[in-house]
């Protein structure tokens, strides 16, 4: 059976005066009123169980890596060749093994600020890219956006720089995602700014902005390898973060897929892809979400809500982890 429903098989004896059993869609499980830990079990096909530990987790995180690299790559490309940038299509064969590609794009955007205000801008972003054929995969890209008022377009009101693989402006969320794509068995790395180019979020999966009536959330998970565990990270509107780290998984279990999002009376799960890195939807209340982590075709672990917390705990940090 999946790990799909999270059934109670806890004895009694676990059961104290300092603990309280939470019920919520067809998922039961025991939890501490400090929130220091909780254990459920979960029935397999053959009666094994499954038995986790959820525990509070403080280690400090380090899988947000420094983009700005990439810059120092582009720089001694444009250092050989410097080349006039030009807001229009140019492929240029360099020396013998070298390319330099130029793409423009333009388009109209609308921001709305914290209080409804909105601004008309149009928008042109130009990509250059330099590339070594004779040793694939060194090059070296820069994006630069500009942004004007339609009534004055000889100056720009505002110009953002980024250096990455890939840029995708979203601007009926109000994002620009910078990828840097991962080479081997490392992942892929995304960023998340605002039209005004202040930082967001980062994360090395799919992301899933989930609009609620009174809150949004980024939902993605974080990992350096494509068989790494997940570290299952959500943020709100006001970058208050919660992850959810999982741990001590057998390598029969590897994850090697993206997560998955269940929402409340459907039958169907929602996953990103990327040609659509940043993907929205919109339900009601956070609690009306699970979120699915498969691990291969083993299993699936699901993650509930309950107070827009997951597992209903009220903590920014914890780790869940199989019991040997």
């Amino acid at each position: 059976m999946k790990i799909q429903k999270l059934l109670l098989v806890l004895l009694p004896f676990f059961i104290s005066s300092c603990t309280k059993t939470i019920v919520e869609k067809e998922i039961v499980y025991l939890q501490k009123i400090n929130d220091t830990i909780l254990k459920f079990n979960s029935a397999q096909k053959d009666g094994e169980l499954y038995k986790f530990n959820i525990l509070r987790y403080d280690t400090i995180l380090t899988h947000n890596k420094n983009f700005g690299v990439r810059k120092s790559s582009f720089d001694r490309f444009d250092s050989i060749y410097n080349i006039q940038a030009t807001f229009e299509e140019k492929h240029i064969k360099i020396d013998r093994y070298d390319e330099y590609i130029q793409k423009t794009v333009v388009k109209d955007v609308t921001q709305t600020d914290s209080v409804g205000l909105t601004t008309n801008y149009i928008v042109t972003g130009l990509t250059q890219r330099y590339q070594d054929l004779e040793l694939s995969g060194l090059k070296g890209t820069k994006h630069t956006v500009q942004f004007f008022h339609p009534e004055s377009i000889c100056n720009s009101a505002y110009e953002l720089n980024f250096y990455s693989d890939d840029l995708q402006i979203y601007d009926h969320a109000g994002y620009f995602l910078t990828t840097i794509f991962g080479c081997c068995t490392s992942t892929c790395e995304f960023k998340l700014f605002d039209l005004n180019g202040n930082y967001i979020f980062h994360s090395n999966d799919f992301i899933s902005l989930v609009r609620t009536e009174y809150n949004y959330y980024l939902i993605s998970a974080l990992k350096t390898e494509v068989y790494d565990l997940p570290i299952i990270v959500i943020q709100d509107k006001y970058k208050k973060r919660q992850y959810v780290n999982i741990a001590n998984i057998p390598n029969k279990m590897n994850y090697v897929e993206n997560f998955h999002l269940k929402f409340k009376n459907s039958k169907t799960t929602q996953i990103g892809s990327f040609e659509t890195s940043l993907k929205e939807y919109n339900i009601k209340h956070l609690d009306d979400l699970e979120i699915l982590v498969p691990f291969g075709k083993i299993d699936t672990l699901r993650i509930p809500f309950k107070n827009e917390k997951a597992f209903g705990i009220d903590y920014p940090h914890i780790e869940i982890s199989l019991e040997n």
